[in-house]
Order: C-alpha cells, then structure tokens, then sequence
C-alpha cells in the first residue's frame, strides 16, 4: 500500500481535541438540555429496566420517603367523621288505584331530585344549630352537610361530617326530623280557601215549597198559598242541598279541611355512630405516598440515565458510532492472553470476533487490522492481544505490533522484554526477526513491542513512511498485522495510523466510556476514510483499568 505524504500536513496532524467540545457544551446549558431530551427519547423498555436497577437504591429511597412523608400527613389531620341518614320520598294521594300510584311515583321521582338541591337550607340548619346548641353558625353548618339523590330512586341521603362522631351522628339524625315538616311546607297548596260551614238558604221569591206531610192535603185543581208574613215550621220544612262542599269533600272533587302535600317524606334510616374517621385514611395514603415515591424515583433513574453520558449497553454504542457491532468481550484485567487457552466462553467470543471481521471485509483478505480507542482505559490492548491470539489459533500467521508509543503496553500484556521493539525496526537498528518474540512455539503469533522510545512526548514519534514500508513487507511475507493503535483523541498519529492500515475496530467500555468521546473518535476516522469494521463493546467490571494499559 502506497502512502501519502499529504496525510502528514500540519493541518491533519493537529489532534482532535474532545476538551473545546466539552468546555462549549458546559457553557451552553441548552445544549445539555437537547442532549438528555435526545437520550431520553432513545432509552427502551430494557434500558428503563437497568436504570432501575443501576439506581435500585435511589429509587428504593425515593419510595420509603414518599410512604412516611403520606403517613406523616395523615397523622397530622385532624380526623373528620362521617355520619348518613336516608329518607324516602313517597306520594300521598288520597285516592290507591294502581293508576294514581303510578302517577304518584312517577311525581315522587321527579320531585326528588329538586329536593336534593334544596334540602340544606338556612332554615333547616338553624333550627338544628338551635336545637342542638351547636357551636357552629348555621352557614358553617351548611358546608358540613351534603344531599345527594339516588340516581332513579326516591331515596334522599344526608351526609354530615365532623370532627366528632358523636356530633355528627346527632346532627344527621336532627336534619333527618326536620326535613320532612319543611318539604311538606315547600308543598302545600296555596290559593284555595277554607269550607265554610253549611247554612240553610233563603228561598228566592218565585221558589216551590214542597208542603209538609202533616200538612191538610189541598182540593184537587186548587194552591195553598201562605198567608203573607207566615214562615213555615222548621221542623216541617225539606232542606234544600248546600251548593258548598262538606268537610269530607263535594262532587265537584274540591278537598276540604286540612290542606295537605302530595308527597311524604319518612326516614327509613337512621344515622349510626361512626367507628372509623372517614379521613384521613392513613394506610390509603400511604400506598399512595410509597406508588408516587416510587413513580418519582422511576422518572429519576430514568433522567439520570438519560442525562449520564457514559455507553450504555453494547446498542447504545453501535448508535452511538454509526458502526455495527462487532462483538462484546469481557473485562480480562489478567496480564496474560487467554483466549482459546483455558477459558472457552472467551475464546468463542473472540473466535465470533473474528468470524465478523471475515463477513465485514467481504471477502477480500485483509493484511492489516488496527485496535484503538477515543481515549485511554478502554481495554484496546486487552481486545488487540486477545484477537491476534484467536487468529493465530486458527492458523493465519499474526504479528501483534504496539504501535502506542506514548503509552507501551503490549509487553507487559504478553510479558516479553520491551529492550528491542517497533523503533528499533524503523530506525533499520534491529531487523524483524530480531525484535518480534514468537510467543508460543505451537502458535504463528509474533509479538513486536513498540521497543524504547526517545525524544520528547510532543515530538512525532513513528515515520509514517518507514511505518507503511513495515507493513508492506510484512504482508509481502504473508503475515497479518493486529496493530495496538494510540487513542484517537489523544493522538494525532492515531488517524494517520488508521489511513494505512486494511481496517480499523474501536473499542468502548461500557459505562465508562463517554458516549460523546465515541462519536466523535468515529466522525474522526470516517474524515479520514478509514475502513471501519465496528465497535467492540466490553464489558466492565466496575474497576479502574490497570495503569499502563487502555
């Protein structure tokens, strides 16, 4: 492969610098709002899920408050009592006649529902303020009393509450006795006058007189008429009918007497003393109180995974780079590779690694992979040393070459001497043969450290020229080159590194490495068209990685 000297300006080789990016997104806090709301709306049920398990004792805090703060309310209420009654409405009709009853129910249930607005009136409650020498005025009395109808029955129910059963039972039952005289005065009929008593008429002139019994009986074809002045006796006299009604009523159907109302109220159930305050309901509002905590803490473990930046799971970190996912290992703090040797769950994640790496270059062999990272402490050593191990365990001939000279740790990984290495190669002082180390002698896997390194850390450090010359006689040896490469944010040679080599793989470690730091590594080293194969997500342990290895 051909390199080019133009990748080696000035302009390319200045390091992308993640640090202005977070100092202008502290100064905007907008920007930081956009970010959680973006977060948010990216969070699935699974990752609802582990956020509440990653904030488990926040949440459970959260809900123990919210049940003793409900419960510490309730105990400071004052407990009010609630005391019914239930009157029924019925007509009062002289007449029974299953028509008039109909008629009178029908009435009943009409009226019924007025009466529930009117019943708790000023003049009922203050004669139940009087009669119980309440201390209460009777407008205060009205706010403590409800009537309510029964939907489609004739039935009325009073509802007192106070803060004494006693009192509110009394009070029921008082309104209980009172109201059925005062709906019987809202119904009386008005404009109808008195009977007045029977009297006997005088006769009007012109008038027969039916003759008395006893009286002579008068010749036929001839009248008796009276002489002038005589008035006949009462007691042979014939009453004439009065033209106005008696007191049981007259044909024209006019009652007489006492007026009455056409409908009867009666109470058909008394209030009782009440055994329970109606509120607070303390064990109700406590499981309310622990639902709202718990609710609360849900929306903020949820906020404070939305708002954390760090990778969240191994998906998360796929979208987050724009990359596929290539696979997830563990966290292997050892200092010794250890795929395919004694752990076989290790090494068949690994063997998948590499099975991917063979789908993703789509059949093209390729001669060159480089391992990196956005910063330090993302396990790229650990991924490079464990992937060259489970190529060459299935036969390619591997060369695992630390190309991080500013931070060495592929020695210390494989534990070979680092006293001759990569610079010794470039600068011709030491041979390939002479500075890589076979590291086992049943396994095609050369280790090349990156060897002393001189000069000072801001210098450059690898000739990129002498660097792809390496890399093209190795592959002209038919070797495959895993190449442990700098951070990418932390070093401008990383993109230049990328650019020569066949593929490149970026690692994250999940909940650690910042989601920002991934996205922004990977926008890098598309700038540069490098052939990206996706992210390795790992695993970690919860621990500090160990010093001296990313």
């Amino acid at each position: 492969m051909k390199f080019s000297r133009g990748l080696a300006s000035d302009e390319t080789r200045r390091p992308p610098l993640e640090t202005a990016g977070d100092a202008k997104e502290s100064r905007n806090v907008a920007g930081t709002a956009q970010w959680v709301a973006r977060q948010w709306t990216q969070l699935t049920l699974a990752q609802h899920l582990r956020a509440l398990r990653t904030y488990r004792w926040p949440v459970v805090a959260l809900t123990l408050l919210g049940g003793v703060g409900a419960g510490a309310f309730s105990l400071a209420q004052t407990p009010v009592y609630r005391a019914d009654i239930q009157l029924l409405v019925s007509p009062n009709f002289p007449k029974l006649d299953i028509t008039d009853l109909n008629d009178g129910s029908n009435y009943a249930l009409q009226r019924v529902r007025s009466y529930a607005e009117i019943a708790n009136s000023p003049e009922v409650a203050t004669i139940v303020v009087d009669k119980l020498d309440l201390p209460y005025e009777p407008q205060q009395l009205m706010q403590k009393v409800s009537v309510a109808a029964t939907a489609g029955t004739a039935v009325l129910t009073v509802e007192v509450v106070d803060p004494t059963p006693e009192r509110a039972r009394d009070i029921a039952n008082a309104i209980g006795a009172e109201l059925p005289g005062f709906i019987s005065r809202l119904e009386e009929p008005t404009g109808l006058a008195p009977s007045p008593t029977s009297v006997t008429p005088t006769p009007s002139v012109g008038s027969r007189r039916t003759p008395s019994p006893s009286a002579t009986p008068t010749p036929t074809g001839t009248r008796r008429t009276p002489a002038a002045g005589v008035t006949p006796s009462p007691s042979r006299a014939k009453p004439t009918p009065s033209r106005t009604g008696t007191a049981a009523g007259d044909a024209d159907g006019i009652p007489s007497g006492p007026q009455r109302s056409p409908v009867k109220v009666q109470v058909v159930r008394q209030a009782s003393l009440p055994s329970a305050p109606d509120s607070p309901n303390t064990p109700l509002n406590i499981g309310i109180g622990l639902l709202g905590g718990l609710g609360v803490g849900f929306v903020a473990a949820a906020g404070l995974s939305a708002r954390d930046r760090s990778v969240r799971d191994e998906e998360h970190a796929a979208a987050i780079a724009n990359l596929p996912l290539v696979g997830v290992v563990p966290d292997d703090r050892r200092s010794a590779p250890t795929a395919g040797l004694d752990e076989p769950g290790l090494a068949e994640t690994f063997r998948q690694i590499r099975t991917n790496i063979h789908l993703r270059s789509a059949g093209q062999r390729l001669t060159s992979i480089m391992v990196t990272s956005a910063v330090q402490g993302e396990a790229k050593t650990t991924t490079a040393g464990n992937l060259a191990l489970a190529l060459a365990k299935a036969g390619e001939d591997v060369v695992l070459v630390d190309c991080d000279l500013r931070n060495p740790s592929v020695h210390d990984f494989y534990q070979v001497p680092n006293a001759v290495g990569l610079t010794d190669v470039l600068r011709n002082e030491a041979s390939f043969d002479s500075a890589a180390r076979k590291w086992r002698p049943d396994l095609p896997l050369f280790v090349l450290p990156a060897g002393p390194v001189g000069g000072q850390p801001g210098e450059k450090l690898i000739e990129m020229d002498k660097l792809a010359q390496f890399m093209e006689s190795m592959r002209q040896k038919g070797m495959l080159l895993v190449i442990d490469g700098p951070p990418i944010l932390l070093d401008a040679e990383a993109v230049l590194l990328a650019s020569i080599t066949d593929a490149t793989m970026i690692t994250a470690r999940l909940r650690s490495s910042r989601a920002d730091r991934l996205a922004t590594a990977a926008s890098v080293l598309r700038a540069t068209r490098a052939n990206l194969l996706g992210v390795v997500a790992v695993r970690s342990a919860g621990n500090s990685f160990r010093s001296g290895n990313y």
